[in-house]
């Protein structure tokens, strides 16, 4: 029998559904045809789009909570919490070829250039930006092109236009961290709590009091640092600092090590969770939380807080430990 709608192949090579059969004749196309062919292509297209609507919710870096510190570009976004950097760009094709396909390859080169604009614009640290690097520092730089067109390609849609608008997405931490971070960002070996020498382990004089009562036991280590910094504009960087009202340095490029920076960032930027904050992963169960005077510099990158507690941070080596790790949340509006 024959088969009136199969493909058949012209002599250009392009396949045409439904082409002329050389033994059938072309049936005429029936109004209940045509509507069954409306309704399927309406189904697809519904389809098509429940699709994607479902992948971008799935897709990892694509969902933004709102609790997500983002700084908003032209055409981009930087999520300083998730540590990602975003970029969307619609190519057009000039006004001469409108309506005609645009090369896919000038829409992803165009998404390129602007996702390296908004790189140029991060802080590496009160004083610093990346743009610096593309006048001094010309090797690194250059890697960071080679990283730019390495960046995942997010989302490439064809509009009826012609035109494409593509959506790339880039890590910051990983390459990126360990090719800006200053090299005053050093691996630091594991501190461990100094014990006291003169501790007996059975020495029970030690362990209770003269009356014989077991002795007061001793507050639970803190396991992260939270600031408040809510009330306050801050500037978030990939190099923070802390220091109290006599300027001396409590947290900053020499407490941290840069294996955890490299993959973590030196702190985490949240906004207003006072309460999730407290079992935050990053600072964990017991969190020493303070309050940010003020930004310590014109930058409104680093911050400053209390002599008081400060006295609290340094009080103890597990504080140390803790900060090696970057287990700093900074909370902003």
């Amino acid at each position: 029998m024959c088969n009136p709608w199969r493909t058949t192949i012209s002599a250009s090579g392009a396949g045409e559904a439904g082409g002329q059969h050389p033994i059938c004749p072309r049936p005429r196309a029936t109004r209940a045809h045509r509507d069954r062919g409306n309704l399927r292509f309406r189904l697809r297209h519904g389809l098509r789009l429940l699709i994607m609507f479902l992948i971008g919710v799935a897709t990892p870096g694509q969902a933004q909570d709102p609790h997500d510190v983002v700084q908003e570009f032209a055409s981009g976004r930087i999520n300083w919490t998730q540590g990602h950097i975003f970029t969307t760009v619609e190519w057009s094709p000039p006004d001469d070829q409108f309506g005609k396909p645009v090369d896919p390859a000038r829409a992803l080169e165009a998404a390129r250039a602007n996702l390296l604009t908004i790189i140029k614009s991060i802080r590496i640290d009160a004083h610093t930006r990346l743009a610096h690097f593309s006048q001094e520092r010309g090797v690194i730089f250059q890697k960071i092109h080679e990283m730019v067109g390495q960046a995942t390609v997010l989302d490439r849609e064809y509009l009826s236009d012609g035109s494409v608008k593509v959506t790339l997405k880039m890590d910051i931490w990983g390459g990126l961290a360990q090719l800006v971070l200053p090299q005053e960002i050093r691996q630091v070996d594991m501190i461990k709590p100094v014990a006291d020498s003169g501790t007996k382990k059975n020495d029970t004089k030690d362990a209770a009091g003269s009356n014989g009562a077991p002795a007061p036991s001793l507050p639970a280590p803190y396991t992260g640092l939270v600031i408040d910094a809510r009330g306050i504009p801050v500037q978030p960087a990939l190099v923070a600092v802390v220091r109290d009202e006599s300027h001396r340095e409590v947290f900053g490029p020499a407490y941290v090590s840069r294996e955890f920076v490299v993959q973590h960032g030196m702190c985490l930027y949240v906004r207003d969770i006072p309460a999730a904050v407290r079992i935050h992963p990053r600072v964990r169960y017991n969190p020493l939380i303070v309050k940010c005077l003020s930004p310590e510099n014109e930058a409104h990158t680093d911050l400053l807080i209390s002599d008081a507690d400060a006295a609290r941070l340094r009080s103890a080596s597990e504080n140390i430990t803790f900060l090696r790790e970057g287990r700093v949340i900074i909370v902003v509006d």
